[in-house]
């Protein structure tokens, strides 16, 4: 995994060529990425989450595909499966901005023994990415996202919540 990694590094910066990333966002082309995020307070609360993704190009600047979410906090397990579309809408040298959608179906099982100690949530987010291309086929940035989930109860009855999360994308496209 490191010489992986090793390799990739050696690659983006050995370009000497201002990198030329127009045709990785293109129809027909694939991306594959995701994005981490890391949260930890005085209060010993703490929450990682990974999530995947896959998208196709299926035009010019916008691509649809799968994504697959886990996230492990002090009080909570969650495994996610939606589907997510990006607008590519701004290129600037090596910068690109873009709009994401989402929409995903979790499953959460809580640590803790009251009930319910499990539920299943729908939510949906909007996120606004700037990438950075190292090389033609490899960027990284910042996401800025707004989730709102749904209901939390099995009966329909809330009405949702919200929260801001801040993260970190690494992709690929081929």
């Amino acid at each position: 995994m490191i010489y992986l990694i090793i390799s990739i590094l050696i690659s983006c910066f050995s370009n000497a060529e201002e990198p030329t990333f127009q045709k990785s966002i293109l129809k027909d082309n694939w991306q594959l990425g995701g994005g981490v995020s890391y949260y930890s307070d005085d209060d010993s609360n703490y929450s990682f989450s990974i999530s995947p993704s896959v998208q196709y190009f299926f035009w010019d600047h916008i691509s649809i595909g799968p994504i697959l979410g886990y996230s492990n906090s002090r009080t909570s397990d969650s495994v996610s499966l939606g589907v997510a579309g990006t607008y590519y809408f701004f290129e600037e040298g090596s910068f690109v901005w873009s709009f994401s959608q989402a929409i995903e179906y979790s499953y959460i099982k809580f640590d803790f023994t009251t009930s319910p100690n499990s539920l299943a949530d729908l939510e949906g987010s909007s996120s606004l990415n700037l990438s950075y291309f190292l090389s033609p086929h490899v960027a990284f940035g910042p996401s800025f996202s707004v989730r709102y989930f749904f209901d939390r109860d099995e009966d329909w009855s809330s009405s949702g919540t919200t929260s801001f999360l801040v993260s970190a994308s690494f992709d690929i496209y081929f």
